[in-house]
């Protein structure tokens, strides 16, 4: 906008690119209703845009380079302004800004990274002039972008091309009209949307309504095509679109199972991934979905989401979820056995906030529910020690390879009073020590008596690091060895920080000191794995 010299005499001189202009006459209709009714004085300036020739001129003479080295950066700047001259200086200032396009000492000479050019997003102004013309492009178009960004800032290109197929309508043409658009950039098969307002106004071409609907639809497609190939990320994007869309948008009982059994096999899969916090998220949206009554219609599929979701919510630490997720299991559950899971989480998180009390009289009342009793006074040392010495000979009856390959544990009850008998050896470390030799014991013992189970590498370790106080220290690095090959085997996540840290405390007596790092480094990530903070604190 320019005003002339004269204070009486005003003209207006506005700028607008061709593109403006020729649309429906909008703008050109304005300045002619403005000038009649104010009696303005008005003169339009076009400015043609420019084609990428064009471009590439004005960028090799901005950057004083040969056009031919130019011309790859002065494609990927008409794609993203369409040629516009004003979106042209906008773009160019916020490479400049962003440090994309930099002056190199070195070369003496400007250089740039065309791939991140490619992903960068428009400035603000440029997005909102080409989130407005959106509605300009065909029908299909505007489907294909409003598909796209239902899945977020950006799909894989093999996403698109699956959903395409198994909805048997065209998105990849549409989308791709969309990236000579300048709205969407399509980088290593990747489509990502050149601005959050681009994908904000694609998303809200549809009504909320039946934007669920879409995402129901969306979900439901890629679900068993997911399930049949094993594709966990394709899963994880399946159960997501049907959870955007809510419980509202089933129609039927069978697709409430069908939904809530697809979140229970996507928050198994995130825990065996480590990835607690999904886990829970997919597993709560799987509660969500059942139904009323479904305790008593679809016993087994509740019992086995609220367990699954108590112990992600025991991992990462959420004691409130864990108590209200308890407090259901305790209500509806129909055997003792169907509540000691949940029981057991309830003791592990009481030991967590330090109630070691509480959650040492919670699991020697378990343990005596399952035929596992504990003396409520300590032995003399010397019957102590002569217990220690019985089972280290009959241990050193079996050969390595014979306890490795041992016969599984497979009685329930023997199973659960093993991982009860595991929390034991640190709960009572806390308030009663001298019962921490007879856990350990009973541990050995009902491995060789009934079979391993994923915790008998607790009990391992611990006989080693018992015997290790006799001054049995080879025999004990020997246990601490067969404890980790055992977690190898058999054993479970939720115990391998706790492993490596008593296993690497008598490994140093043996081995190097650098291998006990190494030790003590694997421990850390095994132990953070499993989402247990305190073993890797211990392992650091």
């Amino acid at each position: 906008m320019h005003f002339s010299s004269s204070n009486t005499n005003r003209r207006f001189y506005f700028l607008a690119s061709s593109r403006d202009m020729c649309e429906g006459s909008s703008c050109g209709s304005m300045l002619s209703e403005v000038s009649a009714k104010f009696g303005i004085n008005m003169s339009a300036i076009t400015l043609t845009c420019f084609d990428e020739e064009m471009t590439n001129g004005m960028v090799s003479d901005l950057f004083c380079l040969f056009p031919r080295l130019t011309r790859a950066l002065s494609k990927i700047i008409h794609n993203k302004t369409q040629g516009n001259p004003l979106f042209f200086s906008q773009l160019m200032i916020s490479l400049c800004r962003d440090e994309l396009v930099r002056l190199s000492l070195s070369r003496r000479r400007w250089v740039w990274d065309e791939e991140k050019i490619q992903q960068a997003q428009l400035p603000d102004d440029v997005a909102s002039f080409l989130s407005s013309t959106i509605e300009r492009l065909p029908k299909d178009v505007q489907e294909g972008l409003f598909t796209l960004s239902c899945f977020g800032a950006q799909s894989k290109s093999s996403l698109i091309a699956i959903l395409e197929e198994r909805l048997d309508s065209p998105i990849t043409k549409p989308l791709n009209i969309a990236v000579s658009e300048g709205l969407l950039n399509n980088v290593n098969d990747i489509y990502n949307f050149g601005h959050d307002w681009i994908q904000e106004t694609s998303y809200h071409l549809v009504k909320p309504e039946d934007r669920f609907l879409l995402h129901f639809k969306y979900g439901t497609t890629l679900a068993p095509y997911a399930l049949a190939v094993q594709d966990d990320e394709l899963l994880f994007i399946a159960a997501s679109q049907i959870n955007i869309a809510g419980p509202k948008t089933v129609e039927n009982d069978e697709q409430n199972l069908l939904v809530a059994n697809l979140n229970l096999v996507a928050g198994i899969r995130s825990m065996e991934l480590s990835d607690f916090i999904s886990a829970l998220s997919f597993l709560d949206n799987g509660i969500s979905f059942l139904r009323k009554g479904h305790w008593k219609e679809h016993y087994d599929l509740s019992l086995k989401l609220f367990e699954a979701a108590s112990k992600c919510a025991l991992v990462i630490g959420d004691h409130d979820i864990l108590r209200l997720l308890s407090i259901q299991i305790q209500t509806f559950g129909r055997t003792f056995e169907d509540k000691l899971n949940s029981v057991y989480y309830q003791c592990v998180t009481l030991m967590h906030t330090s109630k070691f009390e509480e959650s040492g009289n919670l699991a020697l009342s378990v343990l005596a529910q399952l035929g596992e009793e504990i003396p409520e006074e300590s032995c003399s040392q010397t019957d102590m020690i002569n217990q220690i010495e019985e089972t280290k000979a009959m241990l050193e009856g079996y050969t390595d390879e014979e306890l490795l390959n041992y016969m599984p544990l497979v009685d329930h009850h023997k199973v659960m009073a093993m991982k009860f008998y595991g929390r034991c050896e640190v709960i009572f470390h806390m308030i009663k020590p001298w019962v921490l030799p007879i856990i350990t014991l009973k541990m050995v013992q009902l491995s060789i008596s009934q079979g391993m189970s994923p915790l008998s590498p607790v009990g391992f370790v611990y006989f080693g690091k018992l015997i290790a106080s006799l001054g049995y220290i080879n025999e004990a690095c020997r246990y601490a060895d067969i404890s980790r090959k055992l977690l190898d085997k058999a054993g479970t996540k939720e115990v391998a920080g706790e492993i490596y840290a008593m296993s690497t405390s008598m490994m140093c007596f043996r081995e190097p000191v650098q291998s006990a790092a190494e030790f003590y480094t694997e421990g850390i990530t095994t132990a953070l794995a499993a989402g247990d903070t305190v073993y890797a604190s211990l392992n650091g």
